[in-house]
């Protein structure tokens, strides 16, 4: 992992800048895996499901105190996203990297019809 020295740009700081994607993945997959009543995976596991699931939707990068107007990537994207994620790691967690590598900005599609059924819906942000 890089330093704080690495987010500097022009004596700035720039880690405050982060994809807010990030926790809505992080949330979805979380809820995902209580519903598959939280298979067996490695640490390297999820984080690489959590890598391919973000590498799945468009980043959308803010600084703290941004306000959002509207937000493109939709919670149904992103529960696409970690279930083809879930699913590729629990199939073979071990080709994961080249499906990292390979992975291209478009929209995912649900593991099976039953992990889709089993995702929790979204709460509506207050």
């Amino acid at each position: 992992m890089a330093n704080n020295n690495s987010y500097t740009v022009h004596g700035v700081p720039l880690s405050s800048i982060r994809n807010r994607n990030e926790i809505r993945v992080a949330k979805f997959m979380q809820a995902a895996l209580e519903a598959l009543e939280k298979p067996e995976l490695s640490d390297e596991a999820v984080m690489d499901a959590y890598a391919f699931a973000l590498n799945m939707i468009p980043a959308r990068y803010a600084q703290r105190g941004t306000i959002v107007l509207r937000d493109p990537v939709k919670n149904e994207d992103i529960v696409l996203a970690v279930n083809e994620a879930l699913a590729r790691v629990l199939s073979n967690p071990r080709d994961i990297r080249s499906l990292l590598e390979n992975s291209a900005p478009e929209k995912a599609r649900p593991a099976t019809a039953k992990a889709a059924a089993k995702t929790p819906k979204p709460k509506k942000a207050k």
